[in-house]
């Protein structure tokens, strides 16, 4: 009768993905403030926007992430940011067509649809590594100042986000699969 466990001191946190990419910047300022009024704490954004966070091989915009993540953090709301790995761009499937996944015939599945690639790639695993690392650096300098508001991290001695990208940026390049990193 003594194995009852205490509940946890911290309240649960309810939270829900979003895809900021999909929608015209004018309305994610509405969209943050309706999270928080139905109760939202945290916001998953990121794991299906490879194609807008590098539009062609190598072009990469963060532009738009920046600005989605102050939003949402402005509404208060936490971010976890998670990698693109999940919806591969068409030009990279064009440019590497052993990347897509085979159906039992033997045919390559063509382009169009969430997971669209063979786990077993080394094409898709370097790929996945280089946009990894590549959103790693591009937001190593992000941190949590207080609740909701992420600042640049210009501190030396406040490595938690730059390790957590790492780590991700690990894992992506050692499965191929999508993580996140909890922005806190």
């Amino acid at each position: 009768m003594n194995n009852v466990v205490a509940a946890s001191p911290r309240a649960p946190q309810l939270g829900v993905c979003y895809y900021p990419e999909q929608w015209p910047e004018s309305q994610w300022a509405g969209d943050a403030q309706r999270m928080r009024a139905m109760g939202l704490s945290v916001v998953r954004i990121g794991e299906f926007a490879w194609t807008r966070m590098e539009p062609a091989a190598g072009t990469f915009d963060w532009g738009w992430l920046d600005r989605a993540i102050a939003t949402l953090a402005q509404a208060g709301l936490k971010i976890v940011l998670g990698t693109p790995t999940a919806a591969p761009p068409h030009w990279l499937l064009q440019a590497c067509p052993e990347i897509a996944p085979v159906d039992a015939q033997g045919r390559r599945k063509p382009f169009g649809s969430r997971r669209h690639y063979d786990f077993s790639s080394p094409e898709f695993h370097a790929a996945s590594a280089r946009i990894v690392r590549a959103m790693a650096s591009a937001t190593a300098n992000i941190r949590r100042s207080s609740p909701g508001k992420p600042t640049t991290n210009t501190a030396a001695t406040t490595p938690s986000c730059p390790t957590r990208m790492r780590r991700c940026a690990a894992f992506a390049a050692g499965c191929g699969g999508a993580t996140a990193a909890l922005m806190d």
